[in-house]
């Protein structure tokens, strides 16, 4: 535990808290459970002092570099041109950006990684320790690829052998990378910039909030010039609250 502040409590958990976790069955209790259905299986055992076992704590640094690869397909599909049939089919009305076909579930992935990964750069530079003379190799402006990368290498063990917090930790590697996967098989919605910033409170500070100002695009569901919903290009997941009725004059 020298390596954790003071203030975390050490874990003396037995089996690894992964949901389905299970060793492999030997031929003896094949033939258990082959013969009487019953469940001979328990959760592996966790390595000394942390929740989870060596394997799920091989993998967490897995699925880190997973979600560092395919960190550029995921940008590139956020938006891409429709083709020149696409925009034929829709009737414009004068707006010059229809032909532009936007991936909002992607885009809501891309702002989930990002924060996560920024959480976890401030969790190592503010609690664990690194000899004289050497680096954490973050810092709090390392873009996101790059700060996965140094967490996949260097500190992914620190985290998953985190007291209470390992797993959780996990989790979440589990569910941005299953986000991601889901993201990726999404077809485009046809979208339209709109004459309009977010203002979804992002952070509140001695000096007042801080607003997402993320750009606004309508997103059209039924070959139509009229957004069918309004969403934000940082982070889809922002509540837009201005009425339908409204819209239009957004428009350009």
């Amino acid at each position: 535990m020298i390596d954790y502040p003071a203030f975390v409590i050490p874990t003396a958990t037995t089996w690894c808290v992964v949901p389905g976790c299970q060793r492999k069955m030997d031929d003896a209790e094949r033939i258990l459970h082959a013969v009487f259905g019953e469940d001979v299986l328990e959760p592996r055992i966790v390595v000394p002092h942390t929740d989870l076992c060596m394997y799920h704590h091989r993998l967490f640094p897995k699925l880190l570099q997973t979600i560092m690869s395919e960190w550029p397909l995921l940008t590139r599909s956020v938006l891409r041109t429709a083709s020149r049939e696409e925009r034929e089919r829709v009737q414009t009305s004068n707006v010059g950006d229809v032909g532009a076909m936007w991936n909002p579930m992607a885009a809501e992935a891309i702002a989930e990684i990002k924060d996560w990964t920024a959480y976890l750069v401030r969790t190592i530079l503010r609690e664990r320790p690194v000899p004289e003379g050497h680096s954490h190799g973050l810092t709090r402006d390392t873009e996101t690829r790059l700060a996965l990368a140094a967490i996949a290498r260097h500190h992914a063990y620190w985290l998953s052998s985190y007291p209470t917090m390992g797993p959780s930790w996990y989790g979440d590697a589990l569910e941005l990378r299953q986000l991601m996967t889901r993201s990726l098989q999404v077809s485009p919605s046809r979208r339209i910039t709109i004459n309009a910033r977010c203002n979804e409170i992002v952070e509140e500070t001695d000096y007042g909030p801080i607003y997402c100002d993320g750009q606004l695009y309508g997103i059209l569901r039924n070959e139509g010039p009229k957004p069918t919903q309004i969403l934000c290009s940082l982070n889809p997941t922002h509540v837009i609250t201005k009425p339908a009725a409204g819209w239009m004059e957004l428009l350009p």
